[in-house]
């Protein structure tokens, strides 16, 4: 019995249901392997329970602080082309690809570097909310997880509200949150304590189009102060 399966079994029992959407957050080996490697069905399965699971019920349950390095601090240029672009791409090739050549093909630029740049963070991005994982093979490898697969006939709608509850799992993500909780919280002062100031600010714009996501119409977002 997969770990969605079991947690369903739980969604009654608040102090058990409450454990397993913590371990959900911090990414339980368990929680993962669906994602990874599921079939088809176990995946619309699983999607159809997130998807009933009300993000207050995810959002209550960030009751710590977290410790964060530089690379939990999300950075992309488009989202779109992390979430959509980047596992469509990976489907309908034939091989996994580095990250210059993810990075070639979905902005069709001439110089390497800035497609391996480009490449690197929208597969990180999407490497978060598990539709691709990294190989090392002398350079990185980029390849679809199972979901990421999937992931490609979703609706807009429901890949959005996915999008949701998987980048909660985010570390620096669940810090700001759970700060925000306290009261008022500072991005800047926040990420200025892990990255250098220039870096604070380039990643600002990412942060916070994934908080206004997640905290859409939530009283929370008022309590970040940007």
């Amino acid at each position: 019995m997969n770990f969605y399966l079991e947690w369903k079994k739980c969604l009654h029992n608040i102090e058990e249901n409450k454990k397993y959407i913590k371990r959900f957050l911090d990414k339980d080996e368990e929680s993962l392997k669906v994602f990874k490697d599921g079939t088809t069905e176990e995946l619309i399965s699983v999607c159809k329970f997130l998807l009933e699971i009300p993000l207050s019920n995810l959002l209550y349950c960030i009751d710590e602080d977290r410790k964060c390095t530089s690379d939990m601090i999300i950075q992309y240029s488009n989202l779109n082309h992390a979430l959509i672009d980047v596992p469509r791409v990976l489907k309908f090739s034939e091989n996994p690809k580095t990250f210059s050549e993810l990075g070639k093909i979905i902005i069709k630029a001439k110089e390497d570097g800035a497609c391996k740049k480009y490449g690197e963070n929208h597969a990180k991005v999407a490497q978060e909310v598990s539709m691709v994982q990294l190989e090392r093979k002398g350079a990185f490898i980029v390849s679809n997880t199972a979901f990421g697969n999937f992931s490609v006939s979703l609706s807009e709608d429901n890949r959005t509200e996915l999008v949701k509850r998987l980048m909660l799992r985010n570390e620096f993500i669940q810090k700001i949150i759970y700060l925000a909780k306290q009261g008022l919280v500072n991005y800047k002062e926040v990420a200025g304590e892990i990255l250098k100031e220039t870096t604070v600010n380039r990643r600002k714009s990412n942060v916070r189009q994934l908080m206004n996501l997640i905290l859409k119409d939530n009283e929370l977002s008022n309590h970040i102060v940007w």
